[in-house]
């Protein structure tokens, strides 16, 4: 059974907040616990009220969305909800689980719930969940063996020529010769996305994108800073922002 999603609703719009507490009802497997007008208000609502999720509007009189996302209490996931599609980068690099451009869609609006689910699943999914995977076989000392990899603890797959590094929640990776089409054909669609010709990365995984320069982005796999980092180039960044634009 899937646990409930409690929300917190910040936009200064009337229309807007019941607009999509309307759409978030019609999920049950979410929750509106509390909805504000501004900053100041939303900030009041989590001192008294534990959240798991707050959809957050941009542009408020009286202060930026933005504001509120050092406050937010450990664990709390951001969903950028707005009008301006000019925040999107910002809003990435600033570590939010999602930007989704007003009117919000139901669509829309489901697909970026169910990667919040994937990404909160690995401290609550359950035995059978964690089975779903595939086997590799590893040489270590000259002895072959071959180990179960559930696709919940692959977070990227980097390739050069016929060989590819699986790297994994825990632990420096999995070298294996195999090609990258191999991986492409292996890994399940809805969870994985080809950035370019060497990088498979599991979208739901990213917690922050990074722009360090013009060829160079980071995409890390965690909240901490010791939490596994990928440097990718332009191609894959602009691929990644098109995927996530799209709902992909």
């Amino acid at each position: 059974m899937k646990s409930t999603l409690h929300a917190l609703l910040v936009d200064d719009e009337p229309p807007a907040l019941q607009r999509l507490r309307q759409l978030l009802e019609a999920n049950e497997e979410v929750e509106v616990v509390a909805m504000a007008n501004s900053v100041i208000e939303a900030i009041s609502v989590l001192q008294h009220q534990p959240v798991d999720v707050v959809f957050l509007d941009q542009r408020m009189p009286g202060g930026d969305g933005s504001q509120l996302l050092p406050v937010l209490p450990e664990g709390v996931e951001v969903i950028f909800t707005t009008a301006h599609s000019d925040y999107a980068v910002h809003a990435y690099e600033a570590g939010v689980h999602d930007y989704l451009l007003k009117p919000v869609q139901a669509a829309r609006l489901s697909l970026s719930l169910e990667r919040l689910r994937q990404r909160r699943r690995p401290s609550q999914e359950s035995t059978e969940d964690r089975s779903a995977g595939l086997w590799v076989e590893e040489s270590d000392d000259g002895q072959e063996r071959r180990r179960f990899v559930a696709f919940a603890e692959i977070l990227w797959v980097s390739a050069m020529q016929n060989y590819s590094h699986l790297q994994l929640r825990e632990g420096s990776g999995v070298m294996l010769k195999r090609p990258l089409k191999h991986w492409e054909e292996q890994l399940p669609a809805v969870q994985f996305l080809r950035l370019d010709r060497s990088t498979i990365v599991q979208l739901s995984l990213i917690s922050v994108c990074e722009r360090q320069s013009r060829s160079c982005t980071l995409l890390r796999f965690g909240r901490t800073t010791e939490a596994p980092t990928l440097a990718v180039g332009s191609t894959a960044a602009m691929r990644l922002q098109q995927a996530l634009w799209s709902g992909r």
